[in-house]
């Protein structure tokens, strides 16, 4: 897999209240116009949050089936007419504003847009994913991003801090698919990491210990929830009569949708009063 390559970073304040959670949704690997893609499923995912003002969402790309990285190539090396690049053209753009139309309900609550594999790249060199972000206004977020979740409670300040990528390929067997998110919390200080790519959908939690420096001088410390998601798809694996991708290498079916991370802050009061958090994950 080769994308576009491109790291972005990202900052958004979220004012909370104790005991009041918000929820973070990443959703990706849509493939809205392909043959298998589970109209059902994402008819589901749009019934559940559309209206709802508790829900931030993340893009995790290959929102359409657009051309991989091997069919880019292809493309760039074919001789092709100026009248089959403008039919190429104009099909494409009517791709991404339909589905800008599929999420333009989310609003401002979109945090923003990762690039996947799946896409297209437009003469000015701009891709189909950066349309999208320009129609939605919202934050293209490259194919790796760090996002920062400055979340406010009064005058207390707590940071989130989300560590997101497309992915990669997630490996043969459950365990497989989390062994690389795993080393993500090695090298990135987050508390969140997320993956897509692989079409595994679920949430790991981990804990950790992190030095607390208290307001009287001394040293303490806090155990902090982290979690390690892969977020999901909605192609189909399996369909009898059509062909797939999942069917064709004989590999194990996935569950379709996206994970549900709930964000629930905490007033703590020992060793003194501060703002926390506790994640939670479901898919």
């Amino acid at each position: 897999m080769r994308t576009t390559g491109i790291f972005e970073t990202h900052t958004r304040t979220v004012e909370v209240k104790s005991r009041r959670p918000f929820y973070i949704i990443p959703f990706g690997d849509i493939h809205y116009d392909a043959p298998m893609f589970a109209g059902d499923k994402w008819r589901e995912f749009k019934a559940r949050y559309k209206g709802r003002d508790d829900c931030l969402f993340l893009g995790m790309g290959d929102y359409q089936d657009f051309l991989s990285t091997s069919e880019r190539d292809g493309l760039r090396r074919a001789n092709l007419h100026d009248s089959s690049w403008a039919g190429f053209i104009e099909t494409e753009e009517k791709k991404v504003k339909e589905f800008a139309k599929e999420i333009e309900w989310m609003g401002d609550n979109l945090i923003g847009l990762h690039e996947g594999n799946h896409y297209f790249e437009f003469p000015d060199g701009t891709t189909s994913t950066q349309r999208l972000c320009g129609l939605l206004r919202t934050k293209y977020l490259g194919v790796t991003s760090i996002v920062g979740l400055k979340l406010t409670r009064n005058r207390d300040v707590k940071w989130l801090y989300i560590r997101s990528h497309h992915g990669t390929g997630g490996g043969q067997t459950v365990g497989g698919a989390y062994n690389r998110l795993e080393k993500e919390i090695l090298s990135w200080g987050c508390q969140l990491v997320l993956q897509g790519h692989s079409h595994d959908l679920g949430c790991v939690p981990m804990v950790r210990m992190n030095p607390l420096h208290c307001p009287d001088g001394t040293l303490d410390i806090e155990e902090e929830k982290i979690l390690l998601c892969r977020t999901g798809s909605f192609l189909k694996g399996y369909e009898r009569g059509k062909r797939g991708y999942i069917a064709d290498i004989g590999g194990r079916p996935k569950m379709l949708g996206a994970p549900e991370i709930e964000v629930m802050p905490i007033r703590v009061m020992e060793p003194f009063d501060h703002l926390t958090y506790e994640l939670r994950g479901t898919a």
